[in-house]
């Protein structure tokens, strides 16, 4: 199990125990802020699967990072493309990934991609 599965699953553990401490724990910021992030996409009573924590924490990590492009990246300027997705752990060290829906930003225009497009064939 990846690191990252562990830390959904704690995540999990705390929901299902009622006991979610929403406090920055110095010793570990990355699950702590992860945690924060998290808490903040749930409604009341929600007691969400594995998957579904998963698809959250891709929402949030994708939020941060078109933040962080926003406030360094000038999009009128410099062309960019965005590919995010889930790396999946399966039996047998079998890995695979599922992607989000990617895009290109050029001249300050988004332009969605498609990952089945012959192109992006064997680039992954």
């Amino acid at each position: 199990m990846s690191h990252a599965c562990g830390a959904l699953l704690t995540i999990q553990q705390d929901l299902a125990h009622g006991s979610v401490g929403l406090e920055l724990n110095q010793d570990d910021l990355e699950q702590s802020l992860l945690k924060q992030r998290l808490f903040r996409k749930l409604r009341y009573g929600d007691m969400p699967d594995l998957v579904t924590l998963t698809k959250m924490a891709h929402t949030v990590i994708r939020e941060d990072l078109e933040r962080m492009i926003q406030l360094t990246v000038d999009s009128a300027s410099f062309p960019y493309a965005v590919f995010t997705g889930i790396q999946i752990h399966g039996p047998n060290n079998q890995t695979w990934i599922w992607m989000d829906t990617p895009y290109v930003m050029d001249q300050g225009i988004r332009e969605t991609l498609d990952p089945m497009n012959p192109v992006f064939q064997g680039a992954w």
